[in-house]
């Protein structure tokens, strides 16, 4: 198989983005959970107990951008609302800052990827990659050190509380 085949292959996989890199998820795994929330809804959730206002990614182009060129993490952080459950894979391209990556199933955390730091002047190819522990149906990015200062770890509860009030 030549270089352009293999390349072809590896993106029929996955879907690049400029913030993250997304597992195509499986279409018998379809939910419609999120129908109701859009791109740049702010959600209010708890996690750990604690009140967050995130703000929404959606759409395959808001989860593309992600975080990637902003200058700051706008609200309390960035939430990935995903359609399917699958494993997600994200990276640090175009990032300004360290962020805490925390994989959620659910209504609960799976796991997190603390202090994840942005890697300029490196190759696409070359920039390191972050890995849902199992198949997850959220994402949330926080400033890098908040996931440790509000006290959230696996096993965490996780609920969408609906729009910011």
């Amino acid at each position: 198989m030549n270089n352009f085949l293999k390349i072809a292959a590896v993106f029929s996989m996955l879907t690049v983005s400029a913030g993250c890199v997304f597992a195509q998820p499986e279409a018998k795994n379809k939910a419609k959970a999120f129908d109701k929330y859009n791109d740049g809804d702010t959600l209010a959730v708890s996690m750990a107990g604690k009140r967050l206002n995130l703000f929404t990614a959606k759409s395959g182009p808001a989860q593309e951008q992600g975080l990637s060129y902003r200058k700051e993490v706008p609200e309390d952080g960035m939430i990935f609302l995903f359609d399917a459950t699958a494993r997600q894979v994200f990276w640090m391209k175009d990032m300004n800052f360290p962020i805490d990556i925390i994989w959620i199933a659910s209504d609960k955390v799976v796991g997190m990827a603390e202090n994840a730091a942005p890697e300029p002047n490196t190759a696409q190819r070359n920039l390191r990659q972050y890995y849902s522990p199992e198949n997850v149906n959220i994402v949330v990015e926080l400033k890098a050190g908040e996931a440790k200062r509000l006290g959230i770890k696996t096993g965490s509860l996780f609920t969408i509380l609906g729009d910011k009030k």
